[in-house]
């Protein structure tokens, strides 16, 4: 490896730091903080993941569906059974992890069960 790449390497590591230090300065987040952060990323990743698969859902729409349970108008049953389905898949996740167990075949099958 050249010495330009290994000093690259290292200046890419103190960044990482000043950043992990920067976040760290702000712990611990308080819970309705950190509930407002799951809420935002919760929305998004299902959003993009459905949208990566084809589902015509808007953010406003999926946004919609998840909080209210108010379904988009014209759009196809299949499309918000897919959003419900991710929505549930992640709260299955949730409770592997407070469950603070290891995940097993029988786990992944049901997690894919729920998204299916």
């Amino acid at each position: 490896m050249s010495i330009e790449r290994q000093l690259s390497t290292i200046d890419s590591i103190q960044k990482i730091d000043q950043l992990q230090a920067a976040i760290d300065s702000y712990r611990p987040i308080p819970e309705d903080i950190q509930g407002r952060i799951f809420q935002k990323f919760r929305l998004e990743w299902n959003y993009h993941s459905n949208a990566i698969e084809g589902n015509p859902y808007t953010f406003g729409e999926t946004v919609t569906f998840i909080l209210h349970g108010i379904t988009a108008k014209g759009k196809k049953l299949k499309d918000h059974l897919d959003i419900k389905g991710h929505n549930d898949g992640i709260n299955f996740l949730l409770g592997l992890v407070k469950d603070q167990r290891d995940i097993n075949e029988t786990d992944i099958r049901n997690l894919h069960k729920i998204i299916l």
